[in-house]
């Protein structure tokens, strides 16, 4: 019986390992397969979550004045607290590296934040700004009875230059207090632009899902204004020449809060604001702003002409601000045609092309500029963003002097006409009453009524006015103005047509020898 039972035993072991043989390999695939797919996931998850995971890297540029008072070990213990005040203000989502700027730049870093050359940052400083979400660049500068903090930052995505904020202190001790709220001034929250339809830019903020206290300097809310900056990289990534552009008059308005993204509204004076899609190539981002005044001078110049002629102020012109639309329309809700109504006056430009903006209810306004009759430009602003912001407008005086010549016509149409059918509802009135005769007869009021001018004596004025205009000035050469001045006139010559009509004067004398 053993040996029978131990000859069984052999003869299936070797069936036993021919089986192992099989199925393990199949395992192992199995294992490798169900890992691969794990750590793809992953990578497809992190790859997702980086942008809202990860935290700013800043690095600061900071400078002190070569005097007395501020030692070495005063520079180094406010770059401590600095790094503390960043951990207990801006949490995770801040990492400051303190660095030294190239030589190239440290006078400018130093003494003149506002004349920092971009592109010599980036010839000197481009694997910095690889590496790095933000350039701080702060000074402390002495002063005869203060210490004063500047600081302005570069994004290093955009290439785009905050304005310099700016603090004032007496005592040394809270240096390290202002140095830290003058760079939190000028820091500016990033945010990507993921989709763009119509009016809606749906943008997904940075460094959101490290966002655990209420106000952090990297946190975008409602109501919150972004300056939109679209970036176009080579093949190399790196941007190409005059590859970014800062979209000119156009904001977004956060309206609504969906998670880590913000619907915003979009408000431009642009046609084609934000158009085209995203890409590897092409990169679209907003960046917040922060309000330094109470009020932006807006100076309305001309575009510059040939031959470097410098540009003109124009003014006289006139200024409307409103609210910018806070709200998405509702798909449901029926278009009704509405009448658009013109916003309230705001001012006039002075002599300079001036009008001085101040803050609303709202950080954003909407500006339209008129001369006359004729709208000129929609201008979104920020009231209190910038000291000074320009708009090139082009030159609307010549249409408007056409359009003040039209006007003087029109006038002049409708005063005669009035006049003259006054003259001929009295002149009817005397033959109804045989008063045909006379110092108030009917033939010394049609005497009177030959006086008045006629259709004829205006139609020549007006095509007086019509040469005046268009030889006044070159600038008229254009066919497009040239355009909208024949119509302001041709506008005038149908009115003429049908009034001040020249067979008044034979109708009522005939209708007097009737009479007789």
């Amino acid at each position: 019986m053993m040996p029978n039972r131990m000859q069984k035993q052999d003869e299936r072991k070797p069936e036993t390992r021919t089986r192992g043989r099989v199925w393990l390999p199949l395992r192992s695939v199995r294992w490798c397969l169900l890992v691969c797919g794990l750590l793809l996931c992953t990578s497809v998850a992190v790859g997702q979550e980086t942008w809202e995971y990860s935290p700013y890297r800043i690095a600061v540029w900071l400078s002190f004045d070569q005097c007395a008072d501020f030692t070495p070990e005063l520079q180094a213990h406010v770059q401590k607290r600095l790094q503390q005040q960043s951990a207990v203000v801006a949490g995770a989502t801040w990492r400051l590296e303190f660095l030294q700027p190239p030589e190239a730049l440290r006078y400018e870093a130093h003494a003149a934040l506002d004349k920092v050359d971009t592109d010599l940052v980036v010839e000197t400083e481009l694997e910095l700004l690889d590496t790095y979400d933000k350039l701080m660049l702060v000074t402390v500068h002495r002063n005869f009875t203060d210490i004063e903090v500047r600081a302005r930052e570069l994004d290093c995505r955009t290439r785009f230059w905050g304005p310099t904020r700016q603090q004032t202190l007496r005592q040394k001790r809270m240096l390290p207090r202002y140095v830290f709220a003058t760079m939190k001034d000028a820091f500016a929250p990033v945010t990507r632009i993921d989709f763009v339809e119509d009016l809606l830019a749906v943008v997904r903020v940075r460094a959101a899902g490290l966002i655990f206290e209420n106000e952090p300097p990297v946190k975008v809310s409602t109501g919150d204004v972004l300056i939109p900056v679209v970036r176009r990289n080579g093949r190399s990534g790196q941007p190409l020449k005059a590859g970014i552009e800062v979209l000119p008059w156009t904001y977004l308005m956060a309206i609504q809060k969906n998670g880590y993204e913000l619907d915003c509204m979009i408000h431009s004076g642009l046609r084609t604001a934000l158009r085209g899609r995203t890409s590897t190539r092409t990169q679209r981002y907003a960046l917040g702003v922060r309000l330094q005044g109470d009020e932006t001078e807006l100076q309305l110049v001309t575009p510059p002409g040939p031959d470097d002629e410098p540009p003109k102020y124009l003014t006289g012109y006139d200024v409307y601000s409103k609210d910018p639309v806070v709200e998405f329309p509702a798909d449901d809700e029926p278009k009704t045609q509405k009448k658009k109504e013109l916003p309230p006056k705001m001012g006039r430009s002075d002599w300079r092309g001036v009008v001085k903006v101040p803050k609303g209810d709202l950080p954003l306004r909407i500006l339209y500029v008129k001369n006359g009759e004729q709208l000129l430009a929609r201008l979104p602003m920020v009231p209190g963003l910038y000291p000074l912001e320009s708009s090139q407008v082009r030159d609307d005086d010549k249409r408007l002097r056409a359009e003040t010549y039209n006007r003087e016509i029109q006038s002049n149409i409708l005063s005669l006409e009035v006049k003259r059918q006054i003259m001929a509802a009295r002149i009817r009135k005397r033959i109804e009453e045989g008063k045909l005769d006379g110092e108030d007869g009917a033939e010394a009021v049609l005497a009177e009524l030959r006086e008045i001018p006629d259709r004829s004596g205006l139609l020549i004025r007006l095509e007086e006015y019509r040469q005046k205009v268009i030889e006044d000035s070159q600038v008229y050469q254009d066919a497009r103005k040239n355009a909208k001045i024949s119509r302001l006139f041709n506008k005038t010559k149908d009115i003429l047509a049908r009034f001040l009509d020249p067979n008044l004067v034979n109708v009522l004398q005939a209708e007097i020898t009737a009479a007789r």
